[in-house]
């Protein structure tokens, strides 16, 4: 019998180490594999965290910049004013820096760097903008029925009296209606230094702008561009809002602190009022500055006018403004009296007028005073069908802001001249008037902020 040689037994443990070997390599390989892998994927969940950190700085910085107060800080090699926090979601941590558009845009710039609680960073940057409450001279929600010679044009100071901002406003175009007469047209009329792309068109607003929340936007009537409705494209124009109007409430009175959130600076405010009684301010009885009215019912009469009220500029906008402005909430008003002459004059800026003139020119052109609209502000509290205005007195003269988004209001007489902001959700109108929009107006929001333009940047911190 013939035995297998040594050398045969030592082939095979060579072929069989060499298998295990090679098995090995691949269980080796496939192991790295698979803790890559699963590496890349935790590191994935992690970088997921802390762009979810850094959003939630984002949300932070929005609710801050509504209520915080800022402070000097430098934002590439310039001085601004900031906010700058930190805050955590579960075990993540985050931190931003917030700082404020100068220019009278009201926007903040947001930068945030979120961090996971393994260390990955993700670095976001947002805006937060906010809507002007005043973005127009008459904004009509429901519907509005103006007569022939109604006029909106707009101004930045005496010398500057024809910026094209009368646009109205309204939520369907179709709801707006207009007399028509040689005399419809706007652009400055009543001003002398104002026309319309080289002429006197018969438009009677500058432009006509349709606001809506959700898509499609309301279509233009055929009328629009025609004699005596709102001109064409593209002055008339559709803008998406991010929310809608909302009246404001009747704030509680004896409260030491400002009622609304845009005060201007250095206001001192005192709630005081009446549930009972009416409001009335006239020659003999005049408003106080850096008060707030609370009343079920006011009026506003010929000679009314504000003591205590110095103009000062607006550190942000750089715009002037009144210090201490006046509030008044109430879901009825009436501006003017029927009887007791015309030209009756109601908050008028300082030395504004000669008789029932304008007193001088120019620079010097009181009657459109930079800022001087924002000395008094009109809250109109109520339900549509309880809340009203009513706008009388012929050839009368009126400074101020009404802003009542259920409110009816009356334009009552004619030649009525109005300097300021109107906000309702109807105007009927069956004379002419003309109404006069202070620009600065652009910059004065309701406080409430959203975030826009939102964005991821490269991580440059270690």
């Amino acid at each position: 019998m013939r035995t297998r040689s040594r050398r045969d037994e030592d082939g095979n443990i060579v072929i069989t180490m060499t298998v295990i070997m090679v098995a090995s390599a691949l269980i080796v390989v496939l192991t790295n594999a698979s803790l890559q892998g699963l590496h890349l994927s935790r590191r994935a969940g992690d970088s997921a965290n802390a762009l979810q950190v850094s959003d939630a700085g984002v949300n932070d910085a929005i609710s801050a910049v509504q209520t915080a107060a800022p402070a000097p800080c430098t934002i590439n090699g310039v001085s601004e004013n900031c906010i700058q926090r930190s805050g955590t979601l579960g075990t993540g941590t985050y931190t931003y820096t917030a700082w404020q558009s100068s220019g009278g845009s009201g926007m903040w710039h947001i930068d945030v760097t979120g961090v996971d609680a393994t260390g990955v960073k993700r670095h976001v940057q947002a805006d937060a903008a906010t809507e002007p409450l005043f973005e127009r001279p008459i904004y009509v929600a429901a519907s509005g029925t103006f007569s022939s010679g109604v006029l909106l044009d707009s101004y930045s100071d005496g010398l500057h009296t024809c910026t094209g901002n009368g646009v109205l406003g309204t939520r369907d175009p179709a709801d707006l209606s207009f007399g028509t007469s040689s005399n419809s047209n706007s652009n400055g009329v009543g001003t002398a230094n104002c026309t319309y792309a080289g002429a006197n068109p018969s438009f009677p607003v500058d432009g006509c702008a349709t606001y809506y929340t959700n898509p499609p936007a309301p279509a233009f009537p055929p009328s629009t561009g025609t004699s005596g409705h709102c001109p064409p494209a593209p002055l008339t124009y559709d803008k998406q809002l991010t929310y809608s109007p909302s009246a404001p409430q009747r704030p509680s009175t004896q409260s030491n602190s400002c009622a609304v959130t845009y005060a201007s600076i250095g206001s001192t405010c005192y709630n005081f009022g009446s549930t009972s009684a009416t409001l009335t301010c006239d020659v003999n009885n005049p408003l106080i500055a850096g008060k707030v009215y609370s009343y079920p019912a006011v009026s506003l009469r010929d000679g009314c006018l504000i003591t205590g009220i110095t103009m000062v500029t607006d550190p942000v906008s750089g715009y002037t403004v009144p210090d201490k402005p006046v509030f008044i909430y109430t879901p009825s008003l009436d501006v003017g009296v029927q009887t007791g002459g015309s030209n009756q004059v109601v908050n008028q800026p300082p030395g504004a007028l000669s008789g029932h003139t304008c007193n001088l020119s120019g620079a010097a052109n009181l009657c459109y005073m930079q800022g001087w609209v924002r000395s008094l502000s009109i809250f109109m509290t109520g339900a549509v069908g309880s809340s009203q205005v009513n706008l009388n007195n012929n050839q009368m003269f009126f400074w101020g802001l009404i802003d009542g988004p259920n409110t009816a209001t009356h334009f009552n007489n004619s030649g009525m001249n109005f300097w300021g902001g109107l906000i309702t959700n109807t105007a009927t109108s069956g004379s002419q008037f003309n109404w006069h929009y202070d620009d600065t107006l652009s910059a004065m929001t309701d406080g409430k902020y959203f975030p826009q333009n939102w964005r991821e940047e490269p991580v440059t911190s270690p």
